[in-house]
């Protein structure tokens, strides 16, 4: 989603030089190392097959989450709640 986070890295540039990471390239647009270290640990708790549980989710309203919440979910199997109207699909299922 490099795209993705190319922009959203512009939009946070536009209020400060945010924290980025730089993932194999000389592009530094990628989420710092702790929004990181949260996906890396949601995905595992994903993949671990938990008695009693329904899903993983990050609750967050961090852009580096929230825009790519689809992706996330479908290739490293947790969602992102931003707000009560999200939180609410997931109770509903």
């Amino acid at each position: 989603h490099s795209d993705v986070y190319d922009e959203v890295t512009a939009m946070k540039r536009l209020r400060g030089q945010p924290q980025r990471t730089s993932l194999g390239s000389s592009r530094d647009i990628y989420p710092e190392k702790e929004d990181r270290e949260i996906m890396c640990l949601a995905m595992r708790l994903a993949e671990i097959p938990l008695e009693d549980f329904g899903a993983v989710l990050v609750a967050t309203r961090d852009s580096d989450f929230t825009l790519v919440a689809p992706s996330l979910l479908e290739n490293l199997g947790f969602g992102v709640i931003k707000n009560a109207q999200t939180l609410n699909q997931w109770s509903a299922r």
